[in-house]
This record gives C-alpha cells, structure tokens and sequence, in this order.
C-alpha cells in the first residue's frame, strides 16, 4: 500500500521501502500525484485538466508527451496498479493499492472524531512543495490549504469545547489556541480562545492574547474586534481587577463572521458563497429607515462585503450641496454595555432628516460601508478629523453632521456639529443635550430635534418633521440595532428574533416590524411578511417618506408586481441618490425588460462608489443587460473586470463564459472551462455552467452550437456512476441532451427523480416543467399535459402571496411545455402572464431552447424585444 502524506510536508512511502526519495526529488510529478489523490478521491480525474494545470505553457502536443512521461514515471515508481485509467479521457488511482491522509482526515471530520483528524493534520497542505510554471495548480493548493486549515481549526474548537465541558481547561487552552492559529481571524476562536484562558485565572494572558489579535487585525485587515469580542475583553478586563471569577458553564460554539469571506457564519463553508445563481442581496435603508429595497427578488437589510481585489476608484468629486451624510458619533470613553450608542443616535437623526422636503440623505448603511471598503491604505496618514471627509466625499455629501458622545458621571452629553464637506469649515453649532444616563433616548431625540433646527437657515427645506414617530424605548432600540449588526453579520434568523424582541418591547415602534417583513421574505415566508404587512399599512399615514415607499416596494414584490416596486425604489433614490438603492433601478429595469435604461443607470453609478464599492451583484446586472442587448463586446470588458476583482468566484466566472459562448468564441470558451476545471468549482457548479455556455452557444450560433452540445454530453458521460446519478447532475445532463434532440435519453435520466405526474406531487416548478418539456420533446404529450396540469394545481393551492414571489414560474414553465408541444399560441399567451406575474427577463429567457423556432414568429419576437422608455 503506497501511503501519501500530503498535511505538512509531503512524504510518499511503502512499508517495505519506506520514503520514495526519487520521487519526492521531482516536484511537479509528486504535484501531479497529490492532485490525483485529492482532487480525484479515488474517482477519475480528465486528462485535459491537468495539461492545462501542470503544463500551461506548452503546446498540446508536448504536454501531452508530458503527461504521459510523468505517468510512466509514477507507475514505475509506485507500481503499475497504483495507477489506472479510463480509456484515453480520464486517470484515477487505486484506493486498493493507494491510501491519503486527507482523505482520512475528511472521514474523521465527517464522522466527527475531531481528535483523531487533529492528529492526522500535521500542518498546512503541501508545505514547502513549489512548482515552477504551474500557477493554476499554485492557486488550487492555496484554495486547498485554506479550506483543509479552516476544517481543521472547527475540528479544534468543537474538541475545546468538550474538553471545557468536562473540566479540562488546559487542554481546552491548547485546543482553543490551535483553532485560532489555524483561522487567525475568525473571531469566535478568538474569543473561545479568550474565556477559556478566563475560566482558567489565566487572565493576564487572555488579555495579551487579545492585544496581539487586535493589532494583527488592524494591521492586516485595516479592521477592529467586533462588539460581542470587545464585550468579552471587557469582561475580563473587569474580572482582572475585581478578582471575580466568572461564568463556570461550559463554552458554547460561538458564531462568528470570517472577515475573509464575506457575510457567512463559521459554520458555513466557504463554498456555499461560490452558488452558480445566487441570491443576491442589497443594502437597504433600515439602519437609515428601515425601508430595503430586492434584488433577484429576494430582499435582504445592510450586509457587509467583501472588498474587491483590485484598487478603488477615486473618490467622488462633484459634491451635492443638500446631500447629508449623518456619521456615527464616536463615543470618548467607549462603554461594551452600549457599543451602538452612536450608530443609534446617527440612525434617529438620519431618521428624521429623511422626512424633510429638499434634502437628500445618506442612509447608515452606506456611510458603514463606505468606511469600510474605501482604500485604507490612501487614508493611513490622514488624521481623525480628516477622516469623515473622506467618507462624505466618497458618498457626494456636500455636508455632514458629526460629534461625540462622552460622559461626566451619571450624566451623558451629546455633541453634534453641522460641516461642510469641502472646506471642513463648520457651517452651524448644535446646542449640546445633556442627559441622566438613564435617559438615553429621550437624549438622542432632542438631539435629533437640534440637528435640524440648525439645518434650517441652510436649506429651502421645511424644518418640521411631518407625522413624527416618538423615539421607542431604548430597550426597544438596543435589540432593533443588535438585529440589524447581526443580519449585517449573516445571521437572518437570529436577525428576525432580535427584531421580534423589539417590536414586543415598544408596540408603537414600526421599524423593528418592518425589519422583520424583510426578514421573513428573505426567508422565503411569504405569508408571514403578508401578516406584518396588513398591520403596517393601517400605520402608514404616520411613517416617513422612506418606510412608505419600502412598505410599497415590499407589497409590489408580495403581488409579483414589478414596476410597484420599480416606482417605489425611484422614491427611495430620490431621497438618497448615489446608494444601493439607485442601483437598484437598474436592477429592476433589466427585469422589466429594459435593458438599455439598467445599463445607462449602472454605468453612471460606477462599481466604485460608496455601498457599490465591493458589491458583486453589481456585475451580474451590468454584464446581463449588456447582454440582452447584444452588446456582447461590451458584456465580454465587465465580466473581465469583474473577475480581476473576484478571481475565485464561479458565478462571476460564469459571466464571462456567457459572453465569449454569444460571441462563438470556440478557443476562448475551451480555456475558460479548463480554468473552471482547475478552481474549486463543485462537479455541480460545473455541470450548471457547461449546459448554460452550451445553451447560450445553440441560442446565439446554431451550427457550431451542436457540435458545443456533443461535447458537454460526452462530459457527462465521462463521470463516475455515482457522481452522475446525483439528482443536480440528472437535471443538468437532460437539459445538455435536450440540446441534441435526444429526449428518449433526457427523460430516461430523469425518471428516477420524477416518476408520474400525480395529484400528490410535491416536486419544484422547475422540476416539473423540466418533465414536462423532455415529456413534449419525446412525442408523449399525454404525459406532458399531466405535467402542465401538475404545475398550475400546485400554483393554485399556493397562497396569493407566495404566488407572487414565486414570479410567474408556474406560466413560465407551462410556456416552455407548450412550446416543446408546438402549440406557439398557449406558449405566448402563457409566457406573457408569465411577465405579468413578474417573471424576470433574464439571458436564460432569450436563450431557452423551446423558443428556439418562436424567436422568429413575430408576436412572440415582439414580446422578448427590449422595451424602450
């Protein structure tokens, strides 16, 4: 049995001969051995991809001497049965004659033996292992080493928390220590790592241990602790001089945000942020509002993102002289117990400058995410003072309200002050509030009531607030703050139960109850938000402009009702320009069927600018309306952008294999599916964008485009069994042989997933439709009317409101069936309701292969054409 040690330093050896030193001189073939092993999993692994992985610069013929040589070399060195293959196509090896330690590392962690996979986890993939002239296979073991590293730091912390729970501290320590070195800036290790040493009296170190992580991640990630971190610190800082011992209950799993993934939870895979079509999420308006606006049709509240890789663009220039930017007030002597008392003030006061008439605001949101995704290293000299300028030239504020909140005694005072953004020059004073502590909220209003007296003799604008809501309780406030920093965070759930707190703790306070209609759409409860939604239309009359026009953007997305929403997203942007919500008109013009107007609304805004620095959804929109266009030249220049600021992600990765398939790109298409190969691209996501180039290439160039088709279905053929019977891989492969008119083969692949079209079936529309139509291709329009039936009996026992989420699928794939049953009349009578419940115009519409023959019937042409304003 060969065994490959491949955690750590690589070490290949057989009990008889012990160390292969021959092969380990040669670096490139050991790669290529350690890559059969992990990639393959004792599966097989194309021919094609590793030429393009270990032999990138050679022509096709020599790589291919390459590899043969390479293989040769392998099998003499670890025996010919090590090594097999299939056919001519694919190389696999042995698991009967090869063993690997991460395979049995991933069977531990499977099996949750973390001990046992801890021991297995020497050190860092491949370490010390270089070779030359491979970056593909340089970047695939970088993306390995992380993931294979952040397994085993959760295997670590799950092991720490056992051995807590039973007492053991020091091993918890050594445990909690090896978490945090394996993750180093995932704050829940960080902070387990912290009560452990505080359970054990060790809180000298605890504290030594949180200034060299604070430091480490101000240095590197230009960021600061979180508030739940801090808390702890401040916890044991308290602990540390009052020799009080604390909580002896076991430690629990806390989650925490990577802040080098993006918003997922650590117990989310990197992975699941690579989704093919994912859904996509906006910055909203609720820490300014409450009011949020859709993309994708799925509505989310503030998320922080992950930065571009590629430098920022230069800050905005032309600045709107009644645009205000109210910053959060920063806190002299900051207090754990009330870490969000200046974003809460800053919110109150946004909260009431958003009812005057005039005025453009600037919601929280995008202020937060500006200072969080400008580039650091441009203000690394700039001063505090300096700082806020910065941030409200970057969103075109013309002036911005910033101050302090500091304390003397039991008293709190609240400073603000009126600036203009140009000049730094201070425009008016604001009377300073003082309040007993006890009084927060009644201290933020009068504060709030200050901040727009004194904008008064500076604008045109009315200086009353219209309908005013009273402040809530600050109970009230804390936990509607804390949802919003948590769903900020990833965490919807927990979001909406914070938010369920706060509207429980003041009844007349209405964003909390509209933070949780957001939340519960978001989690696809439809019925639920249309329950909020009844009580807080009978309020509207007494909330601002902003909650208005979200509580209408929120019933039109309810009623599947896409220019409703349109119309109230215009609203929004009126009163904050510049922000999510302007992108969001383009967004929602491109799923009307305008996608001249998306382009000229995204290509004014820029990728660049305050809350669109970072957002990748940005890129989807732009490259999508360029291509319903035609424009594929122009969709080819953002996809390529795009992926030089997300090199690793698959769906934007999918953006330009879109592009180069509408152009016919043969070579092109060829080099993006290799490198699509050589990425951490699941085998599904692989499957998903092979059918949608190979669907894009029928659509757009016929003749070439079968050619396209035979060769992604021969793809399929090439997996393993067990591989290619996963239910995912199924759907894909029949759509790829639909393709190719071979519905007898489609349907035969989905018939272990579907069965018989009955009263009881509990499958997706997609699903069905998808029966349906290989049903129609194949001649049985017995069994494709059984589906279509299906599909509208489903869609009637929905309610009106999951219905209009749903966004016309039901018609959508009744239209598609109809289509395949050559019935042109239904297919566009359904296709339009289809568009009138709110289906999206996207490039998967246009280039649906049942509409293949419609296109050039004009009524139908017609329909798919672009709209014009």
């Amino acid at each position: 049995m060969i065994a490959i040690a491949a955690l750590g330093a690589l070490n290949v050896s057989e009990p008889t001969r012990g160390s292969l030193a021959t092969l380990l001189a040669q670096p490139r073939r050991a790669a290529l051995l350690v890559y059969l092993a992990i990639e393959g999993e004792g599966e097989f692994v194309s021919r094609d991809s590793l030429l393009a992985l270990f032999w990138p610069d050679s022509d096709e013929s020599r790589a291919k001497a390459a590899l043969r040589q390479a293989l040769t070399f392998l099998r003499r060195s670890l025996g010919e049965q090590a090594i097999h293959g299939r056919g001519d196509d694919a190389i696999g090896l042995d698991p009967a004659h090869v063993s690997c330690d991460v395979w049995t590392f991933q069977q531990a962690l499977t099996a949750q033996r973390d001990d046992e996979a801890l021991a297995l986890y020497r050190g860092s993939l491949l370490d010390g292992l270089v070779v030359d002239d491979a970056p593909a296979f340089e970047q695939w073991v970088a993306n390995r080493r992380e993931t294979l590293a952040r397994k085993a730091a959760k295997a670590a912390a799950r092991s720490a928390d056992a051995h807590s729970g039973r007492g053991d501290l020091e091993r918890a320590v050594e445990l909690a220590r090896r978490a945090q070195t394996l993750d180093p800036f995932n704050e829940s290790h960080h902070r387990r790592l912290l009560t452990v040493l505080d359970r054990s009296g060790d809180r000298s170190s605890a504290l030594r241990e949180h200034d060299t992580f604070a430091a480490r991640l101000r240095s590197e990630l230009e960021a600061d602790p979180a508030p739940e971190t801090l808390s702890v610190v401040a916890a044991v800082r308290a602990r540390t001089i009052s020799n009080t011992p604390p909580n002896t209950s076991p430690v629990m799993s806390a989650k925490a945000i990577d802040r080098t993934s993006g918003p997922a939870t650590a117990d989310i895979p990197p992975s699941t942020s690579r989704a093919i079509a994912p859904p996509v999420r906006t910055i909203s308006w609720l820490i300014a509002s409450a009011a949020a606006v859709a993309t994708t049709l799925i509505i989310t509240l503030a998320m922080r993102r992950p930065p571009a890789t590629s430098g920022s663009a230069a800050p905005v220039s032309g600045l709107v002289a009644n645009r205000i930017a109210v910053l959060p007030l920063t806190e002299s002597v900051p207090d754990s117990a009330r870490s969000t008392l200046g974003i809460m003030a800053a919110d109150w006061i946004t909260e009431g400058l958003s009812r005057l008439d005039g005025v453009e605001v600037v919601p929280a949101t995008a202020l937060l995410a500006t200072e969080a995704t400008l580039d650091t290293a441009s203000q690394s000299a700039l001063t505090v003072n300096d700082r806020w300028q910065r941030v409200a030239r970057d969103v075109g504020a013309g002036m911005a309200v910033r101050g302090t909140i500091y304390r003397e005694g039991r008293t709190v005072h609240l400073q603000a002050q009126l600036l203009e953004t140009h000049t730094g020059r201070l425009l008016r004073p604001v009377e300073r509030v003082s309040v007993p502590d006890d009084s927060l909220m009644v201290g933020i209003d009068r504060l709030r009531t200050r901040v727009v007296a004194a904008l008064a003799p500076l604008t045109d604008t009315v200086t009353h607030l219209r309908r005013a809501i009273a402040p809530p309780t600050y109970e009230a406030y804390r936990d509607y703050v804390a949802g919003l920093t948590t769903f900020v965070n990833g965490n919807t759930r927990a979001a909406l139960s914070l938010f369920q707190r706060s509207a429980a703790a003041d009844s007349s306070y209405p964003m909390p109850r509209i933070a949780a209609t957001i939340m519960h759409l978001n989690l696809n409860d439809a019925d639920a938000a249309q329950r909020l939604m009844a009580s807080l239309t009978a309020e509207r009359v007494r909330l601002g402009p902003l909650e208005q026009s979200t509580l209408d953007m929120v019933q039109g997305l309810l009623a599947g009702n896409l220019p409703m929403a349109y119309d109230a997203v215009v609203r929004q942007a009126r009163i904050a320009p510049g922000t999510i919500g302007e992108y969001m008109i383009g967004e929602l013009a491109r799923k009307m069927n305008r996608p001249a107007e998306a382009v000229s609304v995204l290509r004014a805004l820029g990728p660049d600018r305050g809350e669109l620095r970072g957002w990748r959804p940005y890129w989807q929109e732009l490259t999508f309306a360029e291509h319903l266009l035609g424009n594929h030249d122009a969709e080819l220049i953002a996809a390529r952008d795009a992926m030089q600021r997300y090199p690793d992600n698959v769906a934007i990765a999918g953006y330009e294999l879109r592009a180069q398939s509408a152009r016919g790109d043969r070579a092109a298409v060829s080099a993006a599916l290799v490198r699509l190969d050589a990425s951490l691209a699941s085998l599904g996501e692989r499957a998903t964008l092979r059918v949608m180039m190979a669907t894009e290439y029928v659509a757009h160039h016929p003749d070439d485009g079968r050619a396209v088709a035979r060769a992604v279905a021969a793809w399929f053929d090439s997996l393993p069994s067990a591989a290619r019977d996963a239910p995912l891989i199924r759907r894909q492969e029949a759509h790829a042989l639909l393709l190719l008119d071979r519905a007898a083969d489609a349907r035969a692949r989905l018939r272990p997933l579907i069965g018989q079209p009955t009263a009881s079936s509990t499958l997706s529309f997609a699903l069905m439709g998808l029966a349906g139509a290989v049903a129609a291709a194949d001649g049985d329009s017995v069994e494709a009317h059984g589906w279509m039936n299906q599909i509208t009996v489903r869609a009637e026992a929905m309610t009106p409101a999951a219905r209009g989420i749903s966004w016309g699928e039901s018609p959508y794939w009744r239209s598609i069936i109809a289509a395949r049953l050559g019935d042109s009349t239904l297919a566009l009578t359904l296709l339009r309701e289809a568009r009138r419940e709110g289906l999206s115009m996207e490039p998967t519409v246009h280039a649906e292969p049942a509409f293949a023959v419609l296109r050039r019937w004009p009524p139908f042409a017609a329909l798919l054409a672009p709209v014009t304003r």
